[in-house]
């Protein structure tokens, strides 16, 4: 087999150029496999090839951000001068400058650590606590002299309660990435005022998809606020290509800069945007988004309609309208009016129809062309938490499920899905709430996927489902055994319920 530096340079090669014999798969797979680790250097080769290919493997990735941080805080200044990766990048002649160099996008991801996961809705392990030992508990105290203490309270004049335990700290290490990923958004913060649209659309992806803070104390506010007014400097006219970008980056930000940002800016490109002669080719000419936005895989670019197959095209319309539907019905500081919700749920609905006409048209043949569960779970989050009870798009809704996995639920292979208990009970919750026609059916067609797993189910998760059910279903399903046992185990033995877990509810 060849060497960690020899691997690290042929994925090189077959990103950049694409060798005829090798693909990217086969390449990547002896990477991930291998058991020597690459060095600092080969990792900065591995990550511009992961950004190029759209690969993303939070594991794998993991070690590569854990050997560039430590080579980038390290006192080690010596470079190998023939390394092709301070060809890939400018340098001033140590790491740290070309960590420093990177593009905006390979910053992303390091900030990210691909940690892009959607949430499955299990239930957390317990942990069984372990037994108290009787002879350690005896030796928590630390020797004190209480004369000396008292006579320095007594001169000091200090009241204070003596810590007479001795404590044992227990050394751990940081995750990877979290003090790399601090050093790269002080960088991303100043270079925000210079930024042009799309720079600053790339940069807006760190907000949108960080699980975790960025920065520490008001560092993090004023990122979002100098971004907000950057933001704001551009001409609506350069926003529209990115708006997409924009909303799902600012959607969580609280600040004044971010209300004059949306009520200013944002707002006014999304309806000028999504005007029905145009939506079409403004959804196209999106670009600078995230290529994993909400854990699931888009077009990042911009498209160019007359050269991909139409199933491809539909799709990424389908999903950027979807994520622009999302980001604004979820925004933090954005009121959804009859208006604005019909402006985003149109385009919605009308790629939605037109990709449920595509797959009818193939006979669900190609089992490529299917909506994923995760993007219906997204749709009726979205439309619960805009508080219009829209009954055409639940309609649609339940007709994309029960189309695209209703005979594999019914016939119980459960393969065109993970069915995660998350998406389950969110989608469900929608339909019971809107209704539409088929409703019903989707959501019994529901419950018989989830129920196997609703014990390991998240309670919050469970008593959603519970609850949708109760309302949506059939007077069989609620009459059935399998209904009143879950009924009888969640709920009726279960009457007191952690009030955190309460806040839940409307997921």
């Amino acid at each position: 087999g060849a060497s960690a530096p020899e691997l690290a340079r042929l994925a090189l090669r077959v990103a950049l150029d694409g060798e005829e014999s090798l693909t990217w798969s086969t390449v990547y797979e002896e990477i991930r496999t291998r058991k020597e680790d690459f060095d600092e250097l080969d990792s900065l080769l591995l990550l511009h090839c992961m950004v190029r290919m759209d690969c993303f493997d939070r594991t794998f990735f993991s070690k590569l951000v854990d050997r560039i941080e430590c080579r980038y805080f390290s006192m080690e200044l010596a470079l190998d001068l023939e390394h092709p990766a301070l060809e890939l990048f400018s340098h001033e002649g140590s790491y740290r400058s070309l960590v420093d160099n990177l593009p905006i996008d390979h910053k992303v991801k390091l900030i990210l650590v691909d940690d892009i996961q959607r949430e499955d809705g299990r239930a957390p392990r317990r942990r069984p606590k372990k037994e108290a030992d009787a002879k350690a508990a005896w030796q928590t105290m630390e020797p004190v002299d209480m004369e000396e203490k008292e006579k320095e309270r007594f001169y000091k004049g200090r009241i204070r309660v003596i810590d007479t335990r001795h404590v044992q700290a227990r050394v751990s290490r940081m995750r990877p990435g979290k003090k790399l990923r601090a050093a790269l958004a002080v960088q991303l913060m100043q270079a925000i005022p210079i930024a042009t649209p799309s720079a600053l659309a790339q940069i807006a992806q760190v907000t949108a998809l960080s699980k975790e803070r960025l920065l520490h104390g008001d560092l993090q506010s004023d990122f979002q606020e100098a971004l907000a007014r950057r933001l704001c400097s551009f001409e609506n006219s350069d926003v529209v290509p990115c708006v997409i970008a924009f909303a799902c980056g600012i959607a969580s930000y609280g600040g004044p800069a971010a209300f004059q940002a949306w009520r200013t800016k944002v707002v006014p490109s999304i309806v000028r945007a999504l005007k029905p002669e145009f939506v079409a080719q403004n959804l196209d000419a999106q670009h600078a988004l995230h290529p994993r936005l909400r854990g699931l895989p888009h077009k990042a670019a911009a498209l160019d309609a007359s050269t991909l197959p139409k199933e491809d095209v539909l799709r990424a319309r389908l999903d950027r309208a979807v994520a622009l539907f999302v980001a604004v019905t979820t925004a933090k500081q954005v009121t959804v009016d009859c208006e604005l919700f019909d402006a985003l749920a149109n385009p919605v609905k009308r790629f939605l129809e037109q990709f449920l006409e595509l797959q009818a048209a193939v006979g669900h043949a190609d089992p490529t062309i299917r909506s994923p569960l995760e993007l219906l779970a997204d749709i009726a989050s979205a439309l619960v938490t805009s508080g219009v009870r829209d009954v055409q798009l639940a309609g649609l809704l339940a007709r994309a499920f029960s189309e695209n996995f209703g005979e594999d639920i019914a016939s119980g292979s459960l393969a065109h899905s993970r069915y995660c208990a998350s998406d389950l009970a969110t989608l469900a919750h929608a339909l019971a709430y809107a209704g539409g026609e088929g409703a019903g059916d989707a959501v019994e067609a529901i419950w018989t996927v989830a129920e196997p797993k609703l014990r390991s189910t998240a309670p919050h998760l469970a008593l959603m489902l519970l609850d949708a059910v109760v309302r949506g279903g059939s007077e069989e399903l609620l009459t059935s055994p399998p209904l009143l046992t879950a009924v009888d185990e969640l709920l009726v033995q279960r009457l007191d319920f952690d009030p955190a877990m309460l806040g839940d509810l409307g997921h």
